[in-house]
Order: structure tokens, then C-alpha cells, then sequence
């Protein structure tokens, strides 16, 4: 009998670990490796007053990344809520407006690039999870008074959105990707899931994670690059060699079960210069200053 629960016991988990997704990063592990980039520190929204202002710049900006990317079978609706409370323009009022059912393929709707078109692959609602990115972030540093689509009196007008809004909104969204490839444990999960860190020839329309790197820190790290901080340089340098070294495994086939390990470990490597020179490069970025360290 015990040998029978036994048995039960291991099928059941092993059906349950074929639902998940590569052993993917929850919400906690996300916001750590978030705050590990942007702060140098897993635990600094803890370190935060819970009512300052601050800590909700920081709770809004990561509870609009999950519902971008990580919104499915009806979880993350008190996200939604919250948000809502505080009259962040543009969001949907119920978590039906992004919700769909797919577990073991979730990635595969929204994982796959900022700028992707996933009309072919929804019922993801990407325009939509985007736009809550997007408003969220515009509302937490300010950069435009209205932002995205406006109706007023049956007249719709679309403001868009600030270079810089769409450049931190897309860097967030890529550093969720990164924390989700040190999480897998198998290429099945990442090849056709997930934007790829590396492409033989990137560009736009075809771009991979390094090359969305290499566009996005001008825009946002603005200050560094305009007077060619050290440290700042030195990360793009770091980008382009990681990208050399990745083009030499694509160039030869691309991932397989062989060198699989190796670009996990470019991708730690990458999440490494991160953690080590972001941090102190935005707190000298006068839009992350004026929210995070007055």
C-alpha cells in the first residue's frame, strides 16, 4: 500500500514539474534579480519605508512587469487592483482583458521580444500587457503628463510614449527574460519560447536579447553615455564581447545539448556586468534620481 501512495506520489509530481515552464522564476525571484540590477541589492525594496514614496515606485514598477509577462490563468488580478486604486491611466479594469489559460507554453505569448507582433500566437493581449508597462512606468517617473491613447468627448488621440519610458519599460522587460534563462534547466523551454540572447546577424526586426541591450542603455543611462562614463563604457564593451562569443555557437548551428550549458552561463555572465555597473551608473540618471534617491 505504502509503495503504491509511493508511486502515485511521483507521477503526480512529475506531471506537475511538466507544467512548469523550465523552472521558472516566480514574482519573488524576479523582483529580487529587478532590484539586483537596478539597486545592487535582492532585498532593497525591504530596506524601504512600505508607505514612501519609493517603495510604491518600486512595488508599481514590478507588479506592471509580472502582469506584462507573467499574467496567466487568472493570477496576478490583485496587481491589477492595486494599480487601478491609484488611477494609472490606460490599464484594464479586469485581468479578463489579458488572461488566458496556457500554462506549460505561457512564454511563447509574451516572452518572445518587446517589440514582437504576437497577434499570430494570442490570445496573449500583448498591446495590452505592454500598455500596463508602459503607463506604469510614465506614471512613476513622469516623463510625459499624457501618455499612449487618450479619448476625451469621443475623440481618441495617441500620445505615445517617451523614448525613455519605452527604453526602462523594455529594460525591465529584459531583465525578467535574463532571470528566466538562469532558471532553465532545458533548451526545449527556451528555443521558440523565448527571444533569443543571441542571433547570427540581430537586428531590428530580428533582434536578440544582447542587441536590445546595446539599444536600450543609451537611451536610459543618457547621462554616462554623453560624457563616456568608464564604467558605462566598459558594460557596452562587455555586451559586445559577450555577443561575439555567443555568435561563434550560432554561427556553428546555434543551441544544442552541448554547449546549452555555455549559453546559460553567457547569460549569468551578462546578469554579472549588470548587477556590478547599472546600479551606480543610474543613481547619476536625473529621472531615476528624483524618484529613488532624494
Amino acid at each position: 500500500m505504502k509503495k503504491r501512495i509511493v508511486s502515485l506520489l511521483l507521477a503526480l509530481t512529475a506531471m506537475l514539474l511538466l507544467c512548469i515552464p523550465g523552472f521558472a522564476h516566480d514574482k519573488d525571484n524576479h523582483d529580487a534579480i529587478v532590484e539586483h540590477v537596478l539597486f545592487g541589492s535582492t532585498s532593497y525594496k525591504g530596506s524601504l519605508a512600505s508607505g514612501s514614496k519609493e517603495y510604491i515606485a518600486l512595488d508599481n514598477l514590478e507588479g506592471a512587469l509580472a502582469l506584462c509577462i507573467d499574467q496567466y490563468q487568472g493570477n496576478y488580478d490583485d496587481l491589477l487592483t492595486a494599480l487601478n486604486r491609484q488611477k494609472i491611466h490606460g490599464l484594464p479594469k479586469s485581468i479578463s482583458a489579458i488572461d488566458f489559460t496556457s500554462n506549460q507554453h505561457h512564454r511563447r505569448y509574451t516572452h518572445r521580444g518587446w517589440n514582437m507582433t504576437y497577434n499570430e500566437y494570442d490570445p496573449g493581449s500583448w498591446d495590452v500587457r505592454k500598455t500596463i508597462l508602459l503607463q506604469t512606468v510614465n506614471y512613476v517617473f513622469g516623463f510625459q503628463k499624457k501618455a499612449g491613447s487618450w479619448t476625451i468627448l469621443g475623440r481618441t488621440t495617441d500620445y505615445g510614449y517617451s523614448k525613455k519610458c519605452d527604453a526602462f519599460a523594455s529594460f525591465l522587460y529584459y531583465i525578467h527574460v535574463l532571470g528566466d534563462y538562469s532558471a532553465s534547466k532545458t533548451k526545449s523551454v527556451v528555443l521558440g519560447d523565448m527571444i533569443p540572447l543571441v542571433r547570427s546577424n540581430p537586428g531590428e526586426g530580428n533582434e536578440d536579447v544582447l542587441y536590445e541591450l546595446e539599444r536600450i542603455l543609451p537611451i536610459i543611462l543618457e547621462t554616462a553615455a554623453s560624457k563616456k562614463d568608464v564604467a558605462y563604457v566598459g558594460l557596452i564593451q562587455d555586451i559586445k564581447l559577450l555577443h561575439q562569443k555567443g555568435k561563434v555557437w550560432e554561427d556553428a548551428g546555434g543551441m544544442n545539448d552541448d554547449n546549452f550549458a555555455d549559453y546559460i552561463q553567457l547569460n549569468n555572465d551578462l546578469l554579472t556586468k549588470l548587477y556590478n555597473k547599472v546600479p551606480a551608473l543610474l543613481q547619476n540618471e536625473p529621472f531615476f534620481k528624483e524618484i529613488f534617491f532624494q
